[in-house]
């Protein structure tokens, strides 16, 4: 946000692009009808390419499914009409880890070919969930590259616990875990282990939100975050209420003072107070990176939802059940 502000203050045309819908509304809420607010267009990189198909006389139905978007980037990059006009100064991309080569071929399109032409993308290569997916080769060579080496979301022992699934385990050192065990201590961290079936541990997420509620946090404050796609049946996204407590996914801007309740994917580049985490499966493909994008969305506290055959094939939260344990008192 505050680099769009900076361009567009220099007079720069201004797009940002998101790869997640939920980030790209989200970005455009703090510019748009904003008091004071600076002309920058912000959106998803699938909707932007969609709208400009729809005005070329594209009139395929929207539709949820991933191989829908596909269709929608491969065709607008591959389509050079429709990006007449449409040249910025700065193109922002937030979440670049996810951009594919249709992506890629959509912010070369919108950055014009001038010399002062700007592109800035931010991405983290941790939360990667597509593997083949990377910053072009040509970029990398032209690019001038920052790390930004300190973590500032998250307190630290979830930020422990993120880079934990990052590198596959906790660190030789233990710094990480001592972390932890200061935040299981004060209540920052909690770990539930559920029931095996998938209605005991949605009925254990609905009485973790009473449970935060009591301790403060308004229903805004709480996302509960899906490891599981949302075209799973079975997914904690597609109840109504929990807890009591009428649900909102993460694109319904209307009813953001509602419980969050959306995927690790589709909740991706958002930020909560509370993070409650569901439907956690072990098993499923890239689960550390599942879990890593899920557990680095709390700025506050962190409760993590999971069944005893599910905690039997995670290394890494097991032994934080441990020091939980042990500060119960328990063997």
């Amino acid at each position: 946000r505050e680099l769009a502000r900076r361009e567009a203050a220099a007079g720069r045309r201004v797009l940002v692009l998101t790869f997640t819908e939920a980030l790209g509304l989200e970005l455009a809420g703090h510019f748009d009808g904003a008091a004071g607010a600076l002309p920058v267009a912000v959106s998803p990189v699938g909707r932007w390419a969609l709208e400009r198909l729809r005005g070329d006389g594209f009139a395929e139905p929207e539709r949820y499914e991933p191989e829908f978007w596909d269709g929608v980037t491969r065709l607008a990059a591959q389509s050079g009409g429709i990006w007449e006009g449409c040249a910025f100064d700065t193109v922002v991309v937030d979440e670049g880890q996810d951009f594919g080569e249709n992506e890629w071929a959509i912010v070369e399109r919108c950055a014009g070919t001038g010399d002062g032409r700007r592109i800035w993308v931010f991405a983290d290569d941790g939360q990667a969930f597509w593997a083949a997916r990377r910053l072009p080769a040509e970029f990398e060579k032209r690019a001038v590259k920052f790390t930004l080496k300190a973590p500032y979301r998250c307190p630290p022992g979830i930020q422990a616990l993120a880079e934990a699934y990052v590198a596959g385990s906790w660190g030789s050192d233990g710094a990480g875990l001592e972390a932890v065990a200061r935040e299981i201590a004060d209540g920052t961290i909690k770990v539930v282990v559920s029931g095996d079936t998938e209605a005991e541990a949605h009925a254990a997420v609905g009485r973790e939100i009473r449970a935060a509620k009591k301790e403060g946090f308004a229903e805004s404050d709480i996302a509960v975050v899906s490891l599981r796609g949302l075209m799973y049946p079975g997914n904690i996204a597609h109840n109504a209420t929990l807890g009591r407590c009428e649900l909102a996914k993460a694109t319904d801007l209307e009813n953001r003072e509602r419980v969050i309740c959306d995927t690790f994917l589709r909740y991706k580049g958002l930020e909560r107070p509370i993070i409650i985490v569901a439907d956690v499966k072990a098993e499923a493909e890239r689960y550390n990176v599942r879990m890593n994008i899920a557990v680095s969305r709390a700025f506050g506290a962190l409760r993590i939802v999971i069944a005893p055959k599910q905690l039997a094939f995670d290394e890494i939260l097991r032994r934080v059940v441990e020091i939980e344990g042990r500060g119960k008192g328990e063997t």
